[in-house]
């Protein structure tokens, strides 16, 4: 128990638990998470929802908006605590220090992998498929929260002009050394940019971290041309990671209080990218396991049974992607406005 709760022992057995589940410093993190509404219609107009694990939640409540269908935490972060999480936060730059170090470190791991695609033609793991099939060459790109680069480096092999936006000042400069590139170190509402000036905006798993979606959308949609395309990726509330391993919260894979501020289905997304102008023409399933979520330090076990259940794990992948409960989607959409 953490140092907080041995203060108060006063504190109800349940809610006890549910700090002990969510994450040991959620006690102090609540007091900083006080914002309500919906990060698009920007009012408080929901319905509380009940997944397995919410159902006797104290802090991690979900509310789906009656305007739009968003589903966000009730209450989320405000933007000054999301801003100083991803600006100034020591966790999150020991965090892309460490990952950075990996990158130095990996150069030659992937030679049998580049082999094994050359050979058969299929890639080994998920390489932003809904982006790089989206782009042609010569097309100029915008990567909104580029992260490591990881995808804009991919769009730059295929002849694809790329600028990106990174606020965080580490991973900026990691990526002007990396791929020699404009970076505009801001968050993509305060960076100035001209009207119609991209043919893709593109968004990877930076949706769900947004204070004011409304704003970033109507940002895209104004530095889009006429038919350009906004593609995102992002968790899917409806998949099975997320109604049963994950909840309540995200705590996890990495994300946290500090940084959550919607939860997306494709059908949700997809109603407030036409609000806003736009065509949804495809939506794509991303292959990601179950199996992964259960032992993220390793598969247990001899070699045979590592090799089961891996075997499994793509098994469930085909089985989640079908049934469109896989745990992240991407969704495309053209800028119809001005057409």
């Amino acid at each position: 128990m953490n140092k907080h709760l041995n203060n108060n022992l006063l504190l109800p057995m349940n809610l006890i638990n549910e700090i002990e589940l969510i994450d040991k410093e959620t006690y102090e993190i609540k007091k900083e998470i006080q914002h309500k509404g919906c990060p698009f219609c920007e009012i408080d107009n929901g319905e509380f929802i009940e997944t397995t694990l919410t159902k006797q939640a104290v802090f991690f409540k979900f509310k789906k908006c009656n305007l739009c269908s968003l589903i966000y935490p009730s209450p989320r972060p405000n933007k000054q605590t999301i801003e100083s999480y991803f600006l100034t936060n020591d966790i999150f730059f020991k965090k892309t220090e460490n990952k950075i170090v990996e990158f130095d470190n990996k150069k030659s791991s992937s030679f049998a992998k580049r082999v094994w695609e050359k050979i058969t033609g299929h890639r080994l793991i998920y390489r932003y498929q809904e982006f790089v099939e989206s782009a042609k060459k010569g097309d100029k790109i915008l990567d909104v929260g580029a992260g490591f680069g990881d995808c804009a480096e991919l769009l730059l092999k295929k002849g694809c002009i790329v600028e990106v936006v990174e606020p965080n000042a580490l991973r900026a400069k990691f990526l002007r050394e990396k791929l020699g590139i404009r970076v505009y170190e801001n968050t993509l509402e305060k960076t100035e940019l001209q009207e119609s000036s991209y043919d893709i905006v593109m968004f990877s798993q930076v949706f769900v971290h947004l204070f004011s979606l409304k704003n970033t959308i109507e940002k895209t949609r104004y530095i889009l041309r006429p038919g350009g395309l906004l593609i995102s990726s992002q968790l899917n509330f409806n998949s099975i990671v997320q109604q049963t391993i994950r909840s309540p919260y995200p705590g996890r894979i990495g994300l946290n209080p500090f940084t959550m501020c919607s939860w997306f289905t494709p059908a949700s997304l997809s109603k407030i990218l036409e609000k806003s102008e736009f065509k949804v023409i495809n939506v794509k399933f991303r292959p990601t396991g179950f199996w992964e979520f259960l032992f993220q330090e390793g598969y247990p076990g001899g070699l045979l049974t590592k090799f089961i259940l891996k075997i499994m794990d793509e098994i469930i992948k085909i089985i989640l992607m079908k049934t469109r409960t896989s745990d992240q989607f991407a969704i495309i959409a053209k800028n119809i406005k001005f057409i």
